[in-house]
């Protein structure tokens, strides 16, 4: 896409993941490859996404409210609110949320 595009509040495709939530907003299509964005919310304590590596585009991630530990090949980081990551192609992560307050990314 060679365009700017605008997503208000409630719009993008809303995906019910059974214990948490996640707001497409823009897909790697929608961004000629070079990323996808996603809003989680209410991740339970203690979940975190399986070690896993995106081929297609990179990954970043914005701490709204919660705490992550976020993993990156072999480095693990705090994340309060306030802190993002932002990891190239094809790095592996994952991340985990602690349970502090619900967490929103």
């Amino acid at each position: 896409m060679n365009q700017a595009f605008i997503v208000l509040p409630a719009e993008g495709r809303h995906l019910n993941l059974g214990n948490f939530s996640v707001d497409v907003l823009a897909t790697s299509a929608q961004t000629s490859g070079e990323f996808t964005l996603v809003q989680t919310r209410g991740e339970p304590p203690g979940f975190g996404a399986p070690l896993h590596r995106h081929r297609d585009a990179a990954e970043a991630f914005f701490v709204l409210e919660g705490e992550y530990l976020m993993f990156i090949e072999d480095q693990q980081t705090f994340c309060p609110p306030g802190h993002s990551c932002t990891c190239r192609k094809p790095l592996r992560t994952r991340s985990k949320w602690f349970p502090t307050v619900p967490a929103r990314s």
